[in-house]
């Protein structure tokens, strides 16, 4: 088994781990981003990259959750979304109250058992893969045209989810072995979560909503309960993403 190697934050020596599903003792020489506290893992053979990630931080947790997880690779080495796969994707739009309140609350249901990664496990989108410009989205098991490609989503035995990623190295770059050490050319890989946008709803607080989104007559005590569920609801209004930048494949 080949080994990646990362010119930023540092060289790995380790054998793949994409069986990993969650068993600590499986996961060999794992990378901590400082800033999120991701727990990440890169390695790579002949014919694919593998990633497993643990999502450490429960607000990344929840944020996935609801928005789903993109990842991304850029052949060019910069911090551009050029080839992404959105997997899980998250809460369908269509079933996201639009009421902040009623958001968080259907959060508070879900997380506890994160309901949805098993629900939606087999669904993937593809973004600006090959010739195809824009969005594909399917089931994995109908991607005949990418063997050997998977992804997968679940929970350890504490808990914390983590992600994992099987891609086929010829799908992502023209010619896989520019990318080794030998060759001149580098990639960036990034997470990036959704995003949920600002509330739907007139004002920014809770004191500013009687008469505008808020139904019926506000007390002050409604109030504090809504602006808690408001507070709660920002952690989740932007995207939150890290990236790698500077990867190079090992293999000649």
């Amino acid at each position: 088994m080949l080994m990646i190697m990362l010119w930023i934050p540092a060289s790995l020596a380790a054998q793949t781990t994409i069986n990993w599903m969650g068993d600590d003792q499986a996961m060999i020489d794992i990378q901590k981003d400082a800033k999120t506290g991701l727990l990440y893992h890169l390695g790579n053979d002949e014919n694919f990259l593998y990633l497993t990630v643990r999502l450490a931080d429960p607000l990344w947790e929840k944020q996935v959750l609801l928005a789903g997880l993109y990842l991304w690779i850029d052949p060019k080495g910069k911090k551009k979304e050029r080839i992404g796969i959105h997997f899980p994707t998250g809460l369908p739009i269509t079933d996201r109250p639009t009421d902040p309140f009623r958001l968080v609350a259907v959060l508070r249901e879900i997380y506890p058992e994160r309901s949805l990664y098993h629900q939606r496990q087999g669904e993937v989108e593809l973004i600006n893969w090959g010739e195809t410009a824009g969005t594909i989205r399917a089931r994995q098991e109908e991607l005949t045209g990418l063997p050997g490609f998977e992804m997968t989503v679940g929970l350890d035995s504490t808990k914390m989810t983590f992600l994992q990623a099987r891609l086929p190295l010829k799908a992502l770059f023209d010619d896989p072995g520019s990318f080794t050490l030998s060759g001149k050319k580098a990639f960036s890989l990034g997470l990036k979560t959704g995003e949920l946008g600002r509330p739907d709803i007139r004002g920014t607080d809770a004191v500013g909503l009687s008469g505008g989104g808020y139904p019926g007559r506000v007390t002050t005590e409604e109030q504090r309960r809504y602006q808690r569920y408001l507070d709660e609801y920002r952690e989740f209004a932007v995207a939150r993403s890290w990236w790698i930048k500077k990867v190079r494949l090992a293999g000649k």
